[in-house]
C-alpha cells in the first residue's frame, strides 16, 4: 500500500528540517564537559543552567565550570572570583562582605567555625591561635 499524498505544507516542513539538518549540524554547539550536542547556543546554555552536572561560575566574565558545588566553592576560595565561608559556605561577592557576614555569625576569621556568641568566639579564637605542640604521640 503506498503511503497517502503530502501537502505543500508537509514538503516544506521537510525541507526546512533538511536544511536545518544539514546546514547547522548538532555538534555545532557541544557540551564540552559531557558531551552533549545542541543545535543552537539557547539550547546549550539551557543545558547549563539547568543540569545538576554543571556548576558554573556566575561572574561574567569567568566560564569556569566543575562537577560539583563543592569543587566550586574551591574554586572561589582559591582564585577569589567570590568568597565562600569556611564555616556554612555562604558565598560572598567581596571580602568586605565575609567580613561582615563572619561578624553576624560571631565566626572565626582563621577556622571559619560559627559559634553564636562572642563568649565562644573568643574561646576559640584562643584556641586557633596556640601553637601546634610538636613532638606528643
Amino acid at each position: 500500500m503506498s503511503s497517502p499524498p503530502q501537502t505543500l505544507a508537509d514538503l516544506k516542513l521537510t525541507s526546512v528540517r533538511k536544511h536545518i539538518a544539514q546546514a547547522h549540524p548538532a555538534s555545532y554547539f557541544p557540551c564540552l564537559r559531557c558531551n552533549c550536542r545542541f543545535g543552537d547556543r539557547g539550547s546549550l546554555d539551557e543545558h547549563l543552567k539547568g543540569s545538576p552536572y554543571h556548576f558554573r561560575c556566575p561572574k561574567p566574565s569567568c566560564d569556569f565550570d566543575c562537577v560539583s558545588r563543592a569543587h566550586l566553592l574551591d574554586r572561589w576560595r582559591t582564585s577569589g572570583c567570590r568568597h565562600p565561608c569556611k564555616g556554612c559556605d555562604t558565598v560572598c561577592l567581596s571580602e568586605r562582605d565575609l567580613g561582615e557576614h563572619l561578624r553576624l555569625v560571631h565566626a572565626c576569621e582563621l577556622c571559619g567555625e560559627h559559634n553564636g556568641t562572642e563568649g565562644k568566639l573568643d574561646q576559640v579564637c584562643q584556641e586557633c591561635l596556640q601553637p601546634p605542640i610538636v613532638g606528643l604521640d
